[in-house]
């Protein structure tokens, strides 16, 4: 089974451009199915500033893990619609897996990048309680005092809420529990998600918040108010209706010899192929390629010029021109993750400073005959003296 890696970057909330995280041709739908049971997105954030991820979902779990591999957040239940996570200042890279639940033939999933979560309709009322009601909103200090809150609430039947905690600048845990059934539904661990939006349908839920660092004192703020529409729902069931869309190939199907549709691959023509996590020079090397090797094709950048291909352990990216592509190529989704060239090293060339070496007897050498030719000026030199005393006695 393949699995592929999203690449994208939170965008600084200076730009006001929420950023789709693959801007698939016709919608932004990603199924998961046999052929693409999962995904891996990357998330960049611009160092220092805050970003917001948010995932629609059905039949879908999901899963945050920080740079290290520590799982941040966790949820595998498919009372959970909706997810935003608010990513604070300098969070650093985190992955977020979305798979399919168990015993689910398929299963949907939209995200996009946001500079902050969405803006919902109404406003709460502020009120001094652990109860709330829909449209209603509370605060609750987490600190050395009181480190930990619990706050429970009820949505009526046939409608659905958005269940909203902050707690800016310190690492909280927050577990939303069903309380009918007593069944967590989903679990953030103490880290650098400083806010998270959870979609749910009616009944009665708890939210345990726990500050795991006192002193980084924070106050959470919590609140309900009624799910905002979307267009999710009615794209499923266009997808279902369809039942052809998949995220690896949204091409017309070619039938082969087995009458089934042929993916795109490409094999590779070259002695080695770096794959990078985006399209371009400029993005790490994650893994290689090598020559024969032939690679499931799930998408190209906007420019065409390099290729979203699938491995036994990942995805990663790949110049269109390293292999040759086979199958059904034409109509490959375009993932709109922009292209980044390396800059060329710089290199300073700099005169060495090389060393002049001295010999000191020769300058033992020179001092001597210096002596001996003043000694000779003066008539003071012994070996001529005893040259003419020899000379006279001769």
């Amino acid at each position: 089974m393949k699995r592929f890696l999203l690449p994208i970057s939170i965008i600084a909330v200076a730009l006001l451009l929420p950023l789709a995280v693959h801007a698939q041709s016709g919608n932004d739908l990603i199924v998961l199915d046999d052929s693409t049971p999962g995904i891996d997105v990357v998330i960049n954030p611009n160092p220092g500033t805050t970003g917001v991820i948010a995932i629609e979902t059905q039949n879908a779990s999901v899963t945050v893990t920080d740079a290290v591999g520590n799982v941040v957040f966790e949820t595998a239940d498919p009372a959970i619609k909706g997810i935003e996570f608010s990513f604070a200042p300098n969070a650093g890279t985190h992955t977020l897996t979305v798979e399919r639940l168990p015993g689910a033939i398929q299963a949907y999933a939209r995200i996009v990048s946001l500079p902050e979560m969405t803006a919902l309709n109404g406003v709460p009322q502020l009120i001094s309680s652990s109860s709330l009601a829909v449209a209603q909103e509370a605060d609750f200090p987490l600190n050395a005092s009181t480190p930990s809150s619990t706050v429970d609430f009820t949505i009526p039947e046939a409608s659905a809420a958005t269940i909203t905690a902050n707690f800016p600048g310190a690492p909280v845990t927050a577990q939303l529990v069903a309380t009918e059934e007593n069944r967590t539904l989903a679990t953030l661990s103490g880290s650098l998600i400083d806010g998270v939006r959870m979609k749910v349908d009616s009944g009665a839920y708890e939210l345990v918040l726990l500050n795991n660092n006192t002193t980084r004192e924070t106050v959470a703020n919590v609140s309900v108010l009624p799910a905002p529409a979307t267009d999710f729902d009615s794209l499923v069931v266009e997808a279902e209706a369809a039942a052809t869309t998949t995220i690896a190939d949204t091409s017309p199907a070619t039938p082969n010899n087995n009458g089934l549709a042929a993916a795109c691959t490409i094999t590779i023509s070259t002695s080695s192929a770096n794959l990078r996590s985006g399209p371009g020079t400029g993005y790490s090397v994650l893994d290689y390629a090598f020559r024969g090797e032939n690679l499931v094709v799930g998408g190209v950048n906007p420019e065409s010029g390099w290729l979203l291909v699938g491995t036994d352990t990942g995805s990663g990216w790949i110049r269109n021109d390293l292999g040759s592509l086979d199958g059904s190529c034409e109509n490959l989704p375009p993932y709109d993750v922009p292209y980044m060239e390396a800059s060329a090293p710089q290199v300073a060339i700099q005169q060495s400073q090389v060393p002049v070496y001295r010999d000191d007897s020769d300058d033992d050498y020179e001092e001597q005959h210096e002596q001996e030719y003043e000694d000779q000026r003066e008539g003071n030199y012994s070996g001529e003296d005893d040259d003419h005393a020899e000379r006279e006695d001769d």
